[in-house]
């Protein structure tokens, strides 16, 4: 395991080494998309590498209260894939997509923090001010993010989950 946590002010691994955490955000799967934007053009597997290749070791990556709402009840939407470029991606959900994403990222040594940007899928919300709204309410929201710990509790790559994605609005 490659666990990671905190010591005073600094974030170590296992052995008490400070570790830097350099990122990227990848959005998309809080899109119509239900995956990485991008991907119909490039190979996930070969961009995966080359994220960790050019020294970034944590990957933000966008999603919705909508989209882990249908992670979790087994009704999870197809994505938009080139199955030309990813092959390896043929007939994989948008759940097992991820699951595909977090094994990539592991292998390449790239942590992972989940965001939860907007309550539904919806390219052009990232303004909204909450992470429900209407149809999402705010216990689907605190039921998907149970669901996620639950599912991802013994997964290491994994070190953070993004639950107030860039506020917007009055403050109140």
């Amino acid at each position: 395991p490659d666990w990671l946590t905190t010591k005073g002010n600094k974030i170590v691994d296992q052995e008490g080494n400070e570790v830097w955490l350099t990122g990227l955000n990848w959005f998309g799967f809080n899109t119509e998309t239900s995956t990485f934007d991008g991907i119909w053009t490039a190979n996930l597997t070969e961009a995966i590498k080359g994220i960790a290749d050019r020294g970034f070791n944590v990957m933000r990556i966008p999603v919705t209260t909508q989209l882990m709402e249908g992670w979790m009840t087994d009704t999870a939407p197809k994505p938009n894939v080139n199955t030309y470029v990813n092959p390896q991606l043929e007939g994989m959900n948008s759940l097992a997509l991820f699951d595909e994403a977090v094994r990539l990222c592991k292998e390449n040594g790239i942590k992972i923090m989940l965001d939860v940007h907007c309550p539904r899928v919806d390219g052009s919300r990232h303004y909204y001010p909450l992470w429900y709204e209407g149809e999402t309410d705010l216990e689907d929201y605190h039921k998907t993010l149970e669901w996620f710990a639950e599912r991802y509790k013994e997964e290491d790559t994994i070190v953070a989950i993004d639950l107030q994605n860039e506020p917007h609005g009055k403050p109140y």
